[in-house]
């Protein structure tokens, strides 16, 4: 493909280029590797990694409604190396084990974005958008999670990669090569379906100045489709079962949404008002820039354009009908890799070297404290900023607790499964027993109605027992208190935490980053 003229570093090599890239993207990453605990959703993660009898088990719908590929990858940390290294599941250096995965194929993916943007947006957005990936919040954070979201964007920039060696030079063995990758994608996430269709339209643009690949276009994308498959079946039964939910926990994103989407891309998930509003203007402007830098090539401006704007835009859309609406800003990881290469080509299309400079200093600036917040979990307290992001609690530290106190006859009792399946994963093989709790029937039909798929929640131990059933014949009942809105308890969690407190007495109140554990000692009868 034609290349762009800017370049910002004429005579380095872009060997050397892509080297600096990759060691930043890793030195921010390792920074804090390992600091904080897996959450709920990388509990359901490894609990699943632990269950498998065979790989197959990763398809069972009782178990799961998620694609198999990240789950077949947790088996190595937590039944493979983590065993063979002899490491305590609750400890630091497992959870940084287990972090090792996502981390580099985020690493990867910058690496593989250098490439991407060098071929498709030209030299001058190589380095610069691979520094904006490298340091973007967004995606270090998903590159501490055992979830397939760090790998859903190196398989999307794979396929991107792919698809541009294909348009280049129409030969088979790209088209075959972009057909796996897309649907290689569908096997990690189900958001990938997005990828897919927004690939297939950024391949069809192009297609339009080309007529002579729509062949190997219309080929490659069928292949895809019918490779994709089974996992389209499996996404349609989990959207029956969304569909499904009564008790409605996710919003309606409106038209702010889509800025406050962009605004994610560099500035993450920050309280910062002062900083978020600016970066997100500045790199509008340069997204803007780098469009028009392009305005020669409408080929590839249009390409980069779908690649970003389509996504959230159609998305945006989409959701506006479904009663039940899940629109997630994690979804938008390429898009918001691709943002950045655009904006690090609308820095190189500037006129004069000073301004560059000065352009690049007060982006660096701006999101070297974005970078800092996410490394503290300065998180958003508005969920429409948040869009399914959660304040991860230190569920490490209470497992850790409990595992060096807890006696014979002790029980542990969760006001939430939001805390419940990362602790049974750290205290996996201690024989600790560990529910669930609620106080009222409504809880319960609440509980259900967010999520009806009673089988998993029985194969996860998760159902909730009622409290006095569960306090019954425990001698020390540990109580673990956390909840999704990590600033609030609602009112019945408040009243469940009381009525563990009536039942004996305090031993021990212990709050840890995010959550409350209690150890009372049951009353004589």
């Amino acid at each position: 493909m034609a290349r762009n003229e800017h370049s910002p570093r004429r005579g380095v090599r872009p060997a050397v280029l892509l080297l600096l890239a990759v060691g930043i993207a890793l030195s921010v990453r390792l920074w804090g590797l390992g600091d904080r605990s897996l959450w709920y959703d990388e509990g359901a993660t490894t609990l699943l990694a632990d269950a498998l009898a065979s790989p197959l088990d990763a398809l069972d719908w009782g178990r799961t409604n998620d694609p198999p590929l990240l789950t077949w990858l947790a088996v190595l940390p937590n039944r493979v190396l983590g065993p063979w290294l002899g490491l305590d599941r609750a400890t630091r250096a497992h959870d940084a084990l287990v972090h090792v995965i996502p981390l580099l194929f985020s690493t990867a993916a910058v690496a593989l974005a250098f490439a991407c943007f060098r071929r498709v947006l030209g030299p001058g957005a190589a380095f610069g958008g691979a520094l904006l990936c490298a340091l973007s919040p967004f995606q270090i954070m998903y590159a501490h999670e055992i979830r397939p979201y760090a790998s859903m964007l190196l398989i999307a920039l794979a396929a991107w990669y792919c698809l541009d060696r294909a348009l280049e030079g129409n030969r088979p063995g790209w088209w075959a090569a972009y057909a796996l990758a897309g649907a290689l994608g569908m096997y990690n996430h189900f958001f990938a379906a997005w990828v897919l269709l927004t690939l297939a339209l950024t391949g069809g643009w192009a297609v339009l100045f080309r007529w002579h690949l729509l062949p190997g276009w219309f080929l490659a994308n069928a292949a895809a489709g019918l490779l994709s498959l089974p996992m389209l079946l499996m996404a349609a039964r989990a959207g029956r079962l969304i569909a499904s939910i009564t008790n409605v926990y996710t919003i309606h994103p409106d038209a702010k949404q889509f800025l406050i989407t962009f605004k994610t891309f560099l500035a993450g998930f920050t309280d910062r008002r002062e900083v978020y509003w600016p970066l997100l203007a500045v790199s509008l402007a340069l997204f803007l820039a780098g469009l028009w830098s392009l305005r020669r090539d409408p080929r590839r401006a249009g390409m980069a354009f779908l690649l970003v704007v389509f996504p959230v835009a159609g998305n945006l859309l989409f959701w506006q009908f479904p009663r039940v609406p899940y629109y997630e800003h994690r979804q938008f990881l390429f898009a918001g890799a691709v943002y950045c290469g655009v904006v690090a080509l609308g820095i190189a299309a500037l006129p004069r070297r000073p301004l560059r400079a000065v352009v690049w200093a007060v982006l660096l600036a701006l999101m070297g404290v974005t970078v800092a917040d996410e490394h503290a979990q300065r998180i958003h307290p508005l969920d429409t900023h948040l869009m399914g992001v959660r304040y991860k609690p230190d569920n490490r530290a209470a497992a850790r607790r409990i595992a060096d106190g807890f006696q014979p006859g002790d029980r542990v009792l969760h006001a939430s499964h939001f805390t419940l399946l990362p602790l049974r994963h750290y205290l996996q093989g201690r024989n600790i027993p560990q529910q669930c709790i609620y106080g009222d029937p409504a809880e319960l039909e609440g509980f259900l109605g967010s999520f009806p798929n009673p089988n998993a929640w029985e194969f996860y131990g998760a159902m909730p027992v009622p409290v006095d059933e569960a306090l019954a014949g425990a001698r020390r009942v540990w109580y673990v208190e956390s909840w999704w809105e990590h600033t609030r308890r609602p009112p019945h969690v408040l009243a469940l935490r009381e009525r563990v407190l009536k039942s004996g007495h305090l031993l021990t109140y212990a709050p840890f980053d995010g959550g409350l554990l209690l150890l009372v000692e049951r009353a004589p009868g």
